[in-house]
């Protein structure tokens, strides 16, 4: 189903990638990822020129612990 909403048709695997055991998503500039910015920010330095505004966004990116809303099915592989 993610791939079928993220691609532009059913064979077109730009952003979603598969295998047996992990999906991910390819990194690209048509691709945005709140946790890779929120990092990013975060590493901001302090003696760098707008330290405090990346560190002010980067408090608004975070909402919470990784996936505490997603529910998985009974056997479902747990995120380590």
């Amino acid at each position: 189903m993610l791939r079928k909403v993220l691609s532009d048709s059913p064979s077109d695997s730009r952003f979603v990638l598969a295998d047996r055991d992990k999906l991910s998503l390819e990194s690209c500039s048509e691709v945005w990822v709140d946790t890779v910015e929120f990092e990013q920010l975060a590493a901001t330095a302090a003696d760098q020129h707008g330290a405090a505004p990346s560190w002010e966004r980067a408090v608004d990116l975070w909402r919470g612990s990784f996936v505490e809303d997603l529910s998985l099915r009974a056997g479902a592989v747990e995120f380590v």
